[in-house]
């Protein structure tokens, strides 16, 4: 049986409810430092549990920015891997990438920018954030082509500071 999680809650009702039941963890007990015995029985459990509250319950629970830093990491593995073979890459290369910065404050703020690539790292980025802008010049896909591009950056982890650095 699947679950169904959504943003909002479902009742368990009827035979669905009963057996939904059935699949949850007997008792909830410590098994060196873990709720349950397995793994398994742990993600059912937490499914379970999400279907049953929803995510968007859920989701108040932790922080945004934990949230958004793990949605961050999935994205990023689910993007196809790049072949770790730096003599493959272009030399130089530009594409957009989101950037953290860090303000005074204490306050986190994040903008889209043109970084700038050496050997596939990072070492700059264009003083102002990236605009969704094309010519008249351009063909009639430059504007979903740049589209695509800020997309891009926001599945992938944000840049700090630090990462253009070395």
């Amino acid at each position: 049986m699947d679950w169904d999680i959504g943003r909002e809650g479902r009742d368990w009702l009827g035979d669905e409810g009963l057996e939904k039941l059935e699949r949850m963890p007997g008792h909830l007990e410590l098994v060196r430092g873990k709720l349950c015995w397995s793994a398994e029985e742990r993600r059912t459990l937490l499914a379970g549990l999400l279907e049953n509250i929803g995510l968007d319950e859920v989701v108040r629970l932790a922080d945004i920015q934990q949230w958004q830093e793990a949605l961050a990491a999935r994205a990023e593995a689910e993007i196809a891997p790049v072949s770790a073979d730096t003599a493959s890459m272009p030399r130089r290369h530009w594409n957009c990438r989101v950037i953290e910065t860090l303000l005074p404050e204490g306050e986190r703020w994040y903008e889209v920018h043109e970084v700038h690539y050496e050997h596939g790292k990072p070492i700059g980025y264009a003083a102002s954030p990236a605009t969704l802008s094309w010519s008249s010049e351009d063909d009639a896909g430059a504007g979903l082509r740049r589209l695509e591009q800020l997309r891009e950056a926001l599945r992938k982890a944000a840049l700090k500071e630090p990462d253009f650095k070395g």
